[in-house]
């Protein structure tokens, strides 16, 4: 059994923004908590533009997403520190983290370092030439969709399969550092399909569940191994210094 090559930290919107007790962080995070709060807050302003966008161009009231997700109700969002260790030697040329689809409804990524890739279009992921890699843009944010983006939208939007890989080049020698936004939906949040017109049938298992609901029963299936993700390849950098323009959507 081989060991993940990654680490994490978690740190809850809930705490930053009062909704709950902020959880107990080590000491160089709570000399420095400005930080942090002022990357969800900026984090979050990205997020809902991007949800309006979306939402118009799928001709649906411009809050509908945003209207389910407000920073001030608890939803489980998290910024994410993340770190996955240098590659120098033969052996640690694998897989970081196993490829997978996001959870909510929106994720916002910087790192400097590659090693992201994406799964493409119709191919397997134990397929040779199946992973596209992503390079990181300076000045730019990875934004991904989650798969609550593709039970809202009834599959007209994707959640991309990703996973992280050894660095390309010169760049396996050295630690790789990102820091993610990982939006998540109101616990009591609707699943139905949004972009169902009133009358129409869902036909659909999740349309009466609630967020909470719907998560419990996605993770139950991750671990019987029964739900791999929605293939997709939907990635997008938005450029931080032109935001909230909607041109600044890059598809890669």
């Amino acid at each position: 059994m081989e060991l993940d090559r990654f680490e994490w930290f978690n740190i809850g919107q809930d705490g930053l923004t009062g909704c709950a007790p902020l959880q107990p962080l080590p000491e160089p995070m709570n000399t420095n908590l400005s930080l942090p709060k002022s990357f969800l807050e900026h984090g979050q302003d990205i997020i809902h533009m991007i949800c309006r966008v979306l939402a118009t161009q799928l001709n649906l009231p411009s809050d509908i997403f945003t209207s389910l997700q407000s920073p001030s109700k608890p939803p489980g969002t998290v910024i994410r520190l993340l770190k996955a260790y240098a590659c120098p030697s033969a052996e640690d040329l694998r897989t970081s983290i196993i490829h997978h689809t996001d959870f909510g409804t929106i994720t916002l990524l910087a790192n400097v370092v590659g090693g992201l890739q994406i799964l493409a279009p119709g191919k397997s992921p134990k397929e040779s030439d199946a992973w596209l890699w992503v390079r990181p843009r300076p000045g730019c944010l990875i934004v991904n969709l989650g798969d609550a983006m593709v039970e809202w939208t009834g599959g007209l939007l994707r959640s991309n399969v990703h996973r992280i890989r050894y660095p390309p080049g010169q760049q396996r020698f050295l630690d790789r550092y990102s820091i993610a936004i990982l939006a998540r939906l109101e616990r009591d949040a609707i699943m139905k399909n949004l972009v169902c017109q009133d009358g129409e049938s869902q036909n659909d298992d999740n349309a009466n569940l609630t967020a909470w609901e719907w998560g419990v029963k996605k993770s139950s299936a991750l671990m019987r191994g029964e739900d791999t993700g929605d293939q997709g390849w939907e990635v997008m950098s938005i450029s931080i210094n032109q935001l909230p323009a909607a041109a600044t959507f890059l598809l890669l």
